[in-house]
């Protein structure tokens, strides 16, 4: 059992149901699976989230958002400054989606964002974010340096412990309201195909989500996944080795001198 990542593209196998993970894939959902059970989380509200997992990285925690519909992978500096990295400015990312719930923008230190957000607090993103990258095993992958194989690992304790911050809008009332909180929707033991449903709107948020169709896609694919889940033992997740993590020291580097002339 081992964490799995690639590049680009999806784990899919698409059996039992469509989105279904493949042998690669089950085993990052087990990892998941093994990491929030041991924080509380309930196997309801786990597979809710796997659900998102499945459709916004495909169970690939190096996935990044593509541009203009195609898959590309990015370098720091452009995450970082939202700057063109193909020319034409119509091509340039939008933010830059990243990871297994595709945070957007991926960086804490996105210079576009915060020009368009002069009153936001720091928004809760993965990249960069001083809450992230001490997490052992902590590597965002990116064009022009490897990423860490324990990337998933860090994204999904990270998750677990700032995933509420500016990120779960319970101040929303999507399908019912039916999980308030952050820390409500970890333990609630409301059925899979509804929590999948909570998660998207309250935390995703996606574009077409009220779609009726990818609904049900949804909901079958939950429902698939709390059948595998349901009653399995809890394992050790495969965590980084080492007490020292992923993060490279290049890119801690890098994050302290974008630091040392920004204004907070």
């Amino acid at each position: 059992m081992a964490w799995h990542c690639k590049n680009d593209g999806y784990y899919y196998g698409n059996v039992p149901v469509s989105y279904y993970p493949d042998a690669d894939g089950l085993e990052n959902c087990d990892q998941i699976y093994y990491i929030l059970k041991g924080k509380g989380w309930t196997t309801n509200a786990i597979c809710g989230l796997l659900t998102c997992v499945a459709l916004e990285c495909g169970y690939n925690p190096w996935k990044w958002e593509g541009s203009m519909g195609y898959d590309r992978m990015h370098n720091l500096y452009a995450v970082e400054h939202d700057e063109g990295e193909w020319g034409d400015p119509a091509n340039w990312p939008d933010y830059y989606g990243y990871g297994i719930v595709q945070w957007t923008p991926a960086s804490y230190m996105n210079d576009r964002y915060h020009r368009e957000h002069p009153n936001d607090p720091r928004p809760n993103k993965y990249i960069s974010n001083p809450n992230a990258v001490n997490i052992p095993g902590y590597g965002p992958n990116f064009k022009d340096a490897p990423g860490s194989t324990y990337d998933g690992y860090a994204q999904t304790i990270f998750l677990d412990a700032y995933g509420g911050d500016q990120q779960y809008y319970d101040s929303y009332n999507y399908y019912g309201h039916l999980c308030p909180t952050y820390d409500d929707f970890k333990v609630s033991t409301l059925p899979a195909s509804d929590l999948c449903e909570t998660w998207t709107q309250n935390f995703e948020r996606a574009a077409g989500s009220y779609d009726p169709d990818k609904r049900a896609i949804r909901q079958t694919l939950a429902n698939a996944l709390w059948n595998n889940y349901n009653g399995k033992p809890v394992l050790p997740p495969d965590t980084p080795g080492g007490g020292g993590g992923g993060f490279p020291a290049w890119l801690l580097l890098k994050w302290r001198q974008a630091n040392l002339n920004r204004r907070w």
